[in-house]
């Protein structure tokens, strides 16, 4: 009986020391677009929370723009629920990408499972603003090369996108 009670009183502790933070990631994203697809630089983009709005009036509050020498830097706030003793950044990341010199007609979505340290390859699947989007037409992704860095219970992302020529 005495052991029984003391497994009730540890699985309390344990359930009741878990909590829900919010952890701030920051982006610096470049754009590499070597056949000019995007027009001259700078080139207008955002990181923005897809969960919480799905407009170009939302993703335009998180804008800024991106040049040769002069990334686009950008923050993601995230709300994580964490065990007390787990002070580890997140084991995975989305964001939605915008890009409205490529696409203005919704958004990109950027999922990351960050290592880090080590620079991996994502492919970003384009998310139209509204379902009315037409049928048969086909945005082509985008990729990125992403090297993340652990911060104080988030991460860092350096992130080049990568912009295909346009067909001919």
């Amino acid at each position: 009986m005495r052991a029984r009670l003391l497994s009730l009183v540890l699985v309390h502790l344990v359930v009741s020391s878990c909590g829900t933070g919010v952890f701030v990631h920051t982006f610096e994203m470049a754009i590499a677009d070597p056949s000019g697809r995007l027009g001259p630089p700078p080139v207008e983009v955002g990181i923005f929370d897809h969960t919480m709005g799905r407009s170009e009036e939302w993703a335009r509050r998180t804008a800024g723009t991106a040049a040769p020498g002069a990334p686009y830097r950008g923050e993601y706030r995230s709300v994580e629920t964490r065990m007390v003793l787990d002070s580890g950044p997140a084991p995975r990341v989305a964001v939605g990408l915008w890009l409205p010199a490529y696409e203005r007609a919704g958004f990109f979505q950027l999922i990351i499972e960050p290592r880090g340290g080590e620079a991996q390859r994502v492919t970003l699947p384009f998310v139209p603003w509204t379902d009315s989007y037409p049928e048969g037409h086909k945005v082509v992704p985008l990729s990125a090369t992403v090297r993340s860095t652990a911060g104080e219970g988030a991460w860092v992302f350096h992130v080049t996108l990568e912009v295909p020529p346009a067909a001919k």
